[in-house]
């Protein structure tokens, strides 16, 4: 094979997992910003979308498939088989010394002589931790386990998953490597205050995944004063949200919104605070996200998130007590809220794509 590239000209094929069940999140960024490094330093590098459902893809080099314009539920039935059959197809024109990676926990791995590297990258193990919250028909853990036992390498996020993993799984050692997310550099879009000239905080997240904690959020925003309200980034509010939200008083101090990566940067930059409750996280870009638009951050001390917030977020116990005390202490200012406005775009540039891609690409 000729030396052309950092993998001596090996190919390098993400499968369309992910992009078949999520429009847009955490997963397909990470995929994504992979893809996007790789080919920036000159590996022959593609994305097997197929029939897609992800909103992620515009403009990306190399992506190959097309939107389908069914979306919800049916889309992703519909696109079901057109997902096996192209990691099928794609994955057999690769050879041995190639990479076929699934941007998730597949169906199938590539089996028999030679067959492609395999690589999975394992981003938290919370549906082993959370198993009584999934779906009774989700597989997504005996798919990790099967996928995990076939590799040829395995990437986690965060050295905790890594221990995780290797606790719940057994994972060989050698073939595990840990290679952190980053953080890209936005620029903040301003926009008026949903809540006029009153302080707010933010909460960037699902709100219905039970390890999210977002209910014990709502009932620590109860002990805090009346006049500071919370906004809720993400998914448009369901039925089931604003019910939450009316039965502990709550309405009109707490908003629901989307936005852009620069909107969401905006939201953070002008608010007294981003809340991260969740009970366990594989990594967490949320609180980088925002350390690295200056604002303070009250986290959990759970999974992953110390890890990744060293020292300088507020870190508590992810009970109403200990949410509602860190935001108190968030309220209050002080030396450790200053020095989170001043130093945290500095501890967030640590975490940077480019040092990620570096890693696979050594991992590899």
């Amino acid at each position: 094979m000729t030396d052309v590239g950092p993998l001596g000209g090996a190919r390098v094929r993400f499968g369309p997992e992910i992009f078949r069940i999520q429009a847009r999140g955490g997963v397909s960024r990470y995929i994504v910003e992979l893809h996007r490094g790789l080919v920036r330093a000159g590996v022959d590098s593609a994305i097997e979308a197929g029939w897609h459902l992800s909103d992620a893809l515009g403009g990306v080099p190399e992506v190959h498939g097309r939107r389908s314009p069914v979306g919800g539920r049916p889309g992703k039935l519909a696109t079901l088989v057109v997902d096996e059959l192209v990691a099928d197809t794609a994955s057999r024109r690769l050879q041995a010394g190639d990479v076929w990676h699934p941007s998730y926990y597949p169906r199938t791995v590539p089996s028999g002589r030679g067959r492609p590297l395999l690589a999975i990258t394992v981003l938290d193990m919370i549906h082993e931790r959370f198993a009584w919250s999934m779906p009774p028909r989700d597989r997504s853990a005996e798919r990790k386990a099967a996928a995990c036992a076939a590799a040829d390498l395995v990437l986690c996020i965060s050295h905790d998953t890594a221990r995780d993993l290797q606790e719940r799984l057994q994972v060989d050692p050698p073939k595990v490597v840990v290679t952190h997310l980053g953080v890209a550099p936005v620029v903040p879009v301003p926009r008026s205050s949903p809540f006029g000239d009153r302080p707010y905080l933010v909460y960037v997240g699902d709100r219905r995944a039970p390890y999210k904690n977002w209910a014990t959020l709502l009932d620590a925003l109860r002990t805090v004063p009346a006049d500071v309200g919370l906004l809720c980034i993400g998914a448009p509010a369901s039925a089931a949200d604003e019910a939450e939200v009316r039965s502990r008083g709550l309405t009109g101090r707490v908003r629901f919104e989307g936005g852009t990566d620069a909107e969401v940067a905006g939201r953070l930059a002008a608010s007294a605070g981003l809340v991260y409750p969740s009970r366990y996280e594989g990594f967490g870009l949320p609180p980088l996200e925002a350390l690295a638009q200056g604002c303070p951050v009250v986290a959990s001390d759970a999974g992953a998130i110390p890890e990744v917030v060293g020292e300088i977020a507020i870190l508590v116990e992810p009970t109403v007590d200990g949410i509602g005390a860190g935001i108190e202490r968030l309220l209050a200012g002080g030396p450790d809220v200053e020095r989170q406005r001043t130093g945290g775009p500095a501890h967030a540039a640590r975490f940077t794509w480019d040092a990620t891609v570096e890693a696979t690409l050594a991992a590899y």
